[in-house]
């Protein structure tokens, strides 16, 4: 018997020395967190993964209005490829 592990992979957001901008909130390597609590420190989100960060719906970064913190978390990196405002290699 066989078995294979399979992981998804991150979408990565790519950053290059040309970029000005970009429009994080329709890349998809954002994920949002809503902290309800306005307790969570970076440190616990760090060490303890069963945070459910969700990718945003839409195309908009309107949350409307609650009293809730909101963390927002993606992988960047660097390259010198060039690349559209989205990340996306041309």
């Amino acid at each position: 018997m066989c078995t294979i592990t399979v992981r998804a992979q991150v979408p990565v957001l790519y950053l290059t020395d040309k970029m000005v901008d970009t429009e994080l909130w329709k890349h998809p390597a954002l994920e949002y967190l809503a902290d309800t609590s306005q307790k969570l420190t970076v440190q616990q989100l760090r060490k303890d993964s069963s945070f459910f960060f969700k990718r945003p719906l839409g195309i908009s970064a309107d949350l409307g209005f609650n009293d809730q913190d909101v963390w927002l978390r993606f992988k960047v990196k660097k390259t010198n490829r060039s690349t559209d405002s989205l990340g996306n290699f041309k």
